[in-house]
């Protein structure tokens, strides 16, 4: 639901560490296997907000934007189960205006900690942007990012899986990535279960032929599913090595 910051100062509180915390989600709209929340739950005994930027305006307009505002609606349906909502703040499409609404949230909830999930395209510059709107707010709250929890690999390892020129540098080829990749996949740690909503069978479309498509886009889009919890499904790990492979060579 909408929100301003003042009502989160009786939010639920956890069991975790002191103080009260406020975790940005952009593109990891879910509970379970969700590496920023899990951290935020840790650090906020005293109180945790989670915040969303709604930023098509009064109405979606597009299909991405309608799916989006489920994806949201879906996640504080979940929180509100748990005791807490879901804090929808309104700015225009703006990284700037985002990240000062963001602020002004830590501010007045006198949260300790930011957590900022920044699996978005956008996400690095939103990390500078809510940082500097911090300072000019005079708030010195500590601020933790998460970039990698929309892909299988964490970015570091896919690193390792690039192939290497001879002057040192990186050589960005698919097949020589997927190889390598395949190899350390034993570094994706245990995948979680699959979750409720997700059958095997839809996943498994990806799997069966290129005229089948599982559907599943969206869903990591928006980080409805994690790219791991989409393999414990069934998805070929291929096709969630190709979007880790777009990723790479996006932030390279």
């Amino acid at each position: 639901g909408d929100g301003d910051g003042e009502s989160l100062k009786d939010s639920a509180c956890t069991d975790g560490g002191g103080g009260r915390a406020v975790l940005w989600l952009q593109c990891s709209l879910r509970l379970a296997d969700n590496p920023a929340l899990l951290r935020a739950v840790e650090q906020a005994a005293d109180g945790l907000a989670v915040v969303f930027v709604w930023r098509h305006g009064q109405r979606p307009s597009t299909a991405s934007a309608v799916f989006e505002c489920a994806a949201a609606h879906s996640l504080d349906k979940a929180l509100h189960k748990l005791g807490n909502r879901l804090v929808v703040l309104h700015s225009d499409d703006d990284d700037t205006k985002a990240a000062q609404a963001v602020a002004q949230i830590v501010h007045k909830t006198g949260a300790q900690l930011a957590v900022l999930d920044a699996s978005s395209k956008c996400g690095t510059s939103c990390a500078s942007l809510l940082e500097n709107a911090l300072s000019d707010l005079g708030n010195n709250a500590a601020l933790e990012i998460f970039a990698d929890s929309h892909l299988l690999l964490p970015f570091d390892v896919s690193c390792r899986a690039l192939g290497r020129s001879r002057t040192g540098g990186k050589i960005l080829r698919w097949p020589t990535y997927l190889r390598a990749a395949a190899c350390l996949e034993d570094d994706i740690g245990e995948r979680p279960r699959a979750p409720p909503g997700v059958s095997k069978k839809k996943a498994k479309r990806a799997a069966s032929s290129g005229l089948k498509p599982s559907r599943l886009s969206p869903y990591l889009r928006w980080g409805v599913i994690s790219a791991r919890q989409a393999a414990a499904a069934g998805m070929r790990t291929r096709e969630l090595l190709w979007r880790d492979w777009s990723h790479v060579c996006w932030r390279l």
